[in-house]
């Protein structure tokens, strides 16, 4: 699995520069102003993709936009084709355009750091502010005097709020029964009241 998700980074980041930089009968023109005056041509992307899951990449979902409109949505290959030990399975499972990725680390690159650029850009996050300035639950010291409302915006980005790595909340045989939970809602209250500091 590890193979296939370094792959995966490697095949999008590929596709992403062969849109932008390729002029050749890809990408003919560019309008800022209007989504119809993008043209590209579909028999090459999907020539590029079909070849590379040939090859043995599992499979990937395309989608073009530009201005909110859906210009190209495709997807190819399998979403399931190895299992656990990188061995091809008997019967392959097609990617459908409703299939659920799981994106763990990369959600942080590409969903939070967008749309915490964006609220700073409009003036609606100060990422000097505590977290309590924006949520207002999250308070409370630990036995050491560490306290929650000194933890600022910009100690979360950059990983230095004093949380650990990972805390398990699902595993009761590595938390705290206090800290056990199967339960989103319960989970954040952990989160925002419970959960303990490390030493810087």
């Amino acid at each position: 699995m590890r193979h296939n998700f370094y792959t995966y980074i490697s095949f999008s980041i590929n596709i992403y520069f062969i849109l932008l930089t390729i002029n050749n009968g890809l990408i003919t023109s560019i309008e800022l102003t209007d989504p119809d005056s993008i043209i590209f041509n579909e028999e090459l992307i999907d020539e590029f993709i079909k070849n590379e899951i040939q090859q043995g990449f599992p499979g990937t979902a395309l989608i073009i936009t530009r201005y909110g409109k859906i210009l190209k949505q495709t997807v190819y290959g399998y979403k399931l084709k190895y299992d656990e030990n990188g061995t091809i399975i008997e019967q392959p499972q097609l990617l459908t355009l409703d299939t659920m990725f799981d994106l763990a680390s990369l959600t942080k690159m590409y969903a939070t750091n967008y749309a915490l650029m964006h609220l700073v850009a409009q003036g609606a996050l100060n990422v000097d502010d505590t977290v309590k300035n924006y949520i207002p639950q999250y308070c409370g010291c630990n036995p050491d005097n560490e306290c929650r409302e000194t933890r600022l915006i910009k100690d979360l980005l950059t990983h230095t709020a004093g949380y650990a790595p990972s805390v398990e909340f699902y595993d009761p045989a590595r938390v705290p029964s206090d800290l056990f939970s199967q339960d989103k809602h319960r989970t954040e209250e952990n989160i925002a009241t419970t959960i303990g500091f490390q030493q810087q």
